[in-house]
């Protein structure tokens, strides 16, 4: 991990033995602020030992079928026995300053191509919301993000039931716990909506255990 243990530099020196070093960053999708910054680190702890040769890396997954199939399993988990017509389905990513995205950042590319693919798949297990939207969460300072902002786009819904779904992150969080679980709950019950869902991230979930296992095997061979 980046910022609490076990640190790049602890896991590694774990494994510097090892033939070779298989690298799947958490991150679905690439950005110069997450994965590349993770390779950063990782590649320059690496060749503090020797060992930077050793390592394959992948740059993104948002396309795996796997993947997806446990984005679409949280979603059917969520919704329940429900009818989903009755719902708006939003796919809420972590924002980015508008900067970042307009100095070639792939990651809102990755993200949009991400929403397409799910809702592809959503539809074809017979999933039909009343709307898909995709907006994004977590900005801060004065700098514009990318847009639509997530407490906007609830303001702007005339359907007042709505799912959420983190679609940034594969392991839950602070800020899908807090931020998308309670913040943002809080801004729905404000707006007066009836139902208010947050699906789960992949965690654990058996699709996105087979996806990781299927990326391995992808860049092992």
């Amino acid at each position: 991990m980046r910022y609490t243990p076990p640190f790049t530099k602890e896991a590694l020196e774990k494994i510097k033995d090892a033939d070779k070093i298989y690298a799947i960053p958490l991150y679905p999708h690439f950005s110069s602020t997450t994965t590349q910054s993770s390779f950063d680190a990782l590649f320059e702890e690496a060749e503090k030992l020797g060992i930077e040769d050793k390592i394959v890396t992948v740059d993104n997954y948002h396309l795996n079928p796997q993947y997806n199939e446990a984005i679409v399993n949280s979603i059917q988990e969520t919704l329940g026995d429900e009818n989903p017509e009755e719902y708006d389905l939003i796919f809420s990513a972590h924002g980015l300053p508008q900067k970042i995205i307009d100095q070639g950042d792939l990651y809102q590319k990755h993200i949009k191509e991400n929403v397409a693919y799910a809702s592809q798949l959503l539809k074809e297990q017979g999933i039909d919301f009343a709307n898909v939207h995709l907006a994004y969460q977590s900005r801060v300072g004065p700098l514009q993000w990318t847009k639509p902002y997530l407490d906007e786009k609830l303001k702007e819904l005339d359907n007042k039931k709505v799912i959420l779904y983190p679609i940034a992150f594969t392991v839950d969080n602070s800020e899908t716990e807090f931020e998308l679980d309670v913040e943002y709950r809080e801004v729905a019950e404000e707006l007066g909506y009836e139902s208010y869902k947050v699906a789960k991230a992949p965690n654990d979930n058996p699709e996105f255990i087979n996806a990781l296992d299927n990326i391995y095997r992808r860049i092992k061979y």
